[in-house]
């Protein structure tokens, strides 16, 4: 058996007000990373780690907005 198994989160059992405030927590992320970018594209410096993190977290949020709004099918 995984040992790392136990970790997983069962989306099914996650509130979803606990979703909406991860939600907001990513918008918040977001926000902060943008403008990380802005200031660091002014620079001129590399700005390739700061947009991989910016879509990972835009994929997640609109995952979790999914999980939100489509009914759950079997």
């Amino acid at each position: 058996m995984n040992p790392y198994k136990k970790n997983i989160i069962n989306m099914e059992n996650v509130s979803k007000l606990d979703k909406l405030e991860s939600i907001k927590s990513f918008q918040s992320t977001i926000r902060k990373l943008e403008k990380t970018l802005a200031t660091m594209t002014q620079k001129g410096a590399n700005t390739t780690l700061v947009w991989k993190r910016i879509k990972a977290h835009y994929i997640s949020k609109f995952g979790i907005k999914n999980l939100i709004t489509t009914p759950r099918t079997i």
